[in-house]
């Protein structure tokens, strides 16, 4: 049962949590008070109210400033993950026609931002705890395509966590859902709580079960979900498939809010012999004209390779090229 005390204790540290003070009965001694541990009851009959008053929600005219005052306010510069276009809290969709190398090209770029390093010509600014979210590869594909990219050689500077649905689902849980307004709030709790910067999700199709993908209507309590995470310092990648057209399957809609969308295609003369090679097409870029070079005009070609059956490797080499990037995984 909740004591008196207690429940002043909890009312003051609400107030001050608002910026107010919890008054004290003129006839208490502060030093008394403050040896107990315990608050007097407050003279002012009021506090209940000015507590509920502090906490009253802001209106539109508290969030309107004139062009001076948002001029004024304080706001660090957003970093970038791999400059200059994996940018903290933004949503990039990365698309293409099945088995063209996305879930490996997504792995590549938490690699290298897990370890702080560059991929190919982009510089890694900003390091952190990443997630991947597989809804449709087995954990034995995972754990080989892991340990084949050499993700087990200890070298993180941040955490990679890993969600597989295979597993989730081995312990009995529910399936990961996007379509379902309880699972995604559990899941920004989950990000949240655990400091997750940039979240995989692989993919779409995959994690949306009954989503009809040519209807905005359907697409858009995902979308809100994605500028949730975004207002709250979590960056999204969205992996999804292509539509027999070329462009990204489905609605329109759902590159709006898009940072960056990237198309891989099959480069020109491509074999099967040449394992997961790939073209890399920046369709959609919120990046200055000044990093254009970064973003279309060079070829590129990575590999994971073994050396000695332990050693892994990761070699990138790139050249000035027409408005292509090109990335190669070797078996």
């Amino acid at each position: 049962m909740t004591t008196a005390n207690e429940s002043i204790n909890k009312a003051a540290s609400k107030m001050e949590t608002n910026g107010l003070k919890m008054p004290l009965s003129p006839d208490n001694n502060s030093e008394n008070n403050e040896s107990s541990n315990t608050f007097a009851l407050p003279y002012d009959r009021n506090w209940q109210n000015k507590i509920d008053n502090s906490a009253e929600k802001k209106s539109i005219e508290d969030a309107v400033l004139d062009i001076s005052s948002f001029r004024k306010i304080d706001i660090p510069e957003r970093k970038a993950f791999l400059s200059p276009w994996l940018k903290e809290d933004s949503i990039t969709m990365i698309y293409g026609w099945r088995g063209c190398g996305k879930t490996f090209f997504a792995l590549g770029i938490l690699y290298h931002i897990s370890r702080g390093i560059p991929f190919g010509p982009w510089n890694c600014e900003l390091s952190g705890t990443c997630l991947f979210l597989d809804g449709e590869m087995t954990m034995s594909d995972d754990k080989e395509r892991l340990e084949a990219m050499g993700f087990y050689d200890d070298q993180e500077k941040n955490p990679l966590l890993i969600y597989s649905d295979h597993y989730a689902s081995r312990l009995g849980m529910p399936r990961a859902n996007l379509v379902n307004e309880e699972w995604r709030s559990e899941f920004k709790k989950f990000l949240i709580d655990k400091k997750v910067k940039l979240l995989v999700i692989d993919n779409i199709a995959s994690l949306s079960p009954g989503l009809d993908e040519n209807v905005k209507k359907d697409w858009d309590p995902i979308n809100q979900w994605l500028l949730d995470l975004r207002f709250n310092k979590i960056s999204t990648i969205l992996l999804h498939h292509e539509s027999k057209g070329g462009n990204q399957r489905g609605t329109a809609a759902r590159e709006d809010n898009l940072d960056v969308s990237i198309r891989l295609k099959r480069p020109r003369n491509y074999k099967p012999e040449n394992g997961c090679h790939f073209v890399a097409c920046f369709e959609k870029a919120r990046v200055p004209a000044r990093y254009s070079k970064l973003m279309c005009d060079f070829i590129g070609i990575f590999s994971w390779f073994q050396s000695c059956g332990e050693d892994h490797h990761i070699n990138w080499n790139s050249s000035l090229h027409s408005n292509e990037c090109v990335f190669g995984l070797d078996d």
